[in-house]
């Protein structure tokens, strides 16, 4: 009987020991698959906020690149109607420059009929000569002085262009 109840005993120990893995086995399985459920939604949670803000990203990218380029065509139209209004400054300078040679070709006729007096060299007289040499001499004169006044104007504006064309947007990004 000892026998028997020592096999009982072994049985039972054998049996709790058993059970005893099964349910380690059981709870570690548990533990385990828990484990991946809640690594699986943490991912799934971190994986939503990763895609919202590479959205958010591609949209402020999107953005500004939208900005970028309503500035470019802004510019784009600034120096095209730039380009326009030179276009029509440099039609008009041609006019005048036109105006002016011809203006300037009548004068030099009209100093060169000046020069030779109108009459013949035996009714001219030596202060006839000096009236038409003093009178040639001040519009020398003259002519000089607007050169020279036209010259500074020119230097003047040679400056206003030389600082619109460094201030004028190239495109270039300065860091």
């Amino acid at each position: 009987m000892k026998r028997a109840t020592a096999g009982v005993l072994q049985l039972a120990l054998v049996l709790a020991i058993a059970g005893g893995l099964v349910t380690a086995g059981a709870s570690t399985w548990s533990y385990f698959k828990g484990k991946r459920v809640a690594t699986a939604e943490r991912n799934a949670h971190w994986q939503a906020q990763e895609d919202r803000l590479q959205a958010l990203h591609r949209q402020a990218v999107e953005d500004e690149a939208a900005k970028v380029r309503a500035i470019e065509e802004q510019w784009r139209l600034a120096r095209q109607g730039a380009d326009h209004d030179r276009e029509k400054e440099r039609a008009a300078n041609a006019a005048r420059v036109a105006a002016v040679a011809a203006d300037r070709d009548r004068l030099r006729d009209e100093l060169a009929a000046a020069a030779a007096g109108g009459v013949t060299e035996a009714a001219d007289s030596v202060a006839a000569c000096r009236d038409r040499a003093a009178g040639l001499g001040r519009l020398l004169g003259d002519a000089l002085r607007a050169s020279a006044d036209c010259a500074a104007a020119a230097e003047d504006l040679a400056t206003g262009v030389r600082t619109l064309q460094r201030a004028w947007p190239t495109g270039e990004v300065n860091p």
